[in-house]
């Protein structure tokens, strides 16, 4: 962004007093050693963030001094902060909140809390306080952002792209992590199989019934032993349950041999054909 000269002069005014609040909290002994302290006002356009924030960075020359090793992470010479208000607005109290011990009292408790007063004020600005609605409103907010940190932890907390959902995990994925990989039979392979097993059952049930295939009698005779043994009181299968028995055997029979219903073939037209040639007398 462009600024103009008063805003600059203005501007190096706010970072000089913010690096004096810094330097205020590291020993004269560690400044002396060649400590650089760097601040930059920086925009950010990220979800909820705030448009103008205070970026601090600590340089230390090295790890040699034990108040160093303290402020530091391990092996690392640099300390970095960021404070989310412009610079102009930045006062001693946000730099200590901003900084770790010992330069600082930043916690892992207090940036927690920070983030959660933050999340539940967005709550309340985009929903609104007022009346059952509001209430509803917010109750439903909350337990979508509860379902959400969830999917963040169980992604590895790393966030799915800005206005997007997170990659939901396929179905199956761990059974076919147990089994070593193995690929399913194909859905072809799946249905022949289906098929012979119905196949099978439809055989099994004729021959319960004393149908031998290849020698299924008539409805008529049917009929008569039906009522044969409805006279002799027997408990077998009605008339109904013959006459679809004996419909399934020969379909059966028609699938073994490859022989379908007319309804159920491909029909080549031909001369001569009784069904095709309206000259053909023996039509």
């Amino acid at each position: 962004a462009m600024f103009s000269a008063n805003e600059n002069i203005a501007l190096r005014q706010f970072k000089r007093r913010v690096v004096q609040y810094v330097e205020e909290c590291i020993p004269e002994e560690v400044l002396d050693l060649g400590t650089t302290v760097l601040v930059m006002q920086v925009s950010c356009k990220a979800p909820g963030c705030v448009p103008l924030e205070t970026a601090v960075c600590i340089v230390f020359p090295s790890l040699q001094h034990d108040w160093i090793q303290t402020a530091c992470r391990k092996n690392e010479t640099t300390v970095k902060a960021k404070i989310l208000l412009p610079m102009s607005q930045v006062t001693k109290e946000d730099v200590l909140d901003a900084l770790p011990p010992p330069m600082g009292r930043r916690s892992m408790e207090k940036v927690c809390l920070e983030a959660r007063d933050i999340m539940l004020a967005q709550i309340t600005q985009r929903i609104g306080e007022e009346g059952p609605k509001d209430l509803e409103g917010r109750l439903e907010m909350a337990k979508y952002l509860q379902a959400s940190l969830q999917e963040y932890v169980d992604n590895g907390c790393v966030a799915p792209p800005y206005g997007e959902a997170f990659p939901k995990q396929k179905e199956g994925t761990e059974a076919e992590t147990a089994n070593g990989g193995e690929s399913s039979s194909s859905p072809t392979d799946t249905q022949t199989g289906s098929s012979s097993d119905g196949m099978q059952q439809v055989a099994q049930g004729v021959e319960s019934l004393g149908v031998a295939a290849g020698t299924v009698g008539s409805d008529d005779a049917l009929a008569e032993k039906a009522s044969t043994e409805s006279s002799r009181g027997s408990k077998g299968p009605t008339l109904m349950d013959r006459r679809r028995q004996q419909r399934m055997q020969r379909r059966l029979q028609a699938e073994r041999q490859g022989i379908f219903p007319a309804s159920e073939r491909e029909h080549m037209r031909r001369p001569g054909c009784p069904c095709c040639d309206g000259d053909n007398s023996s039509a």
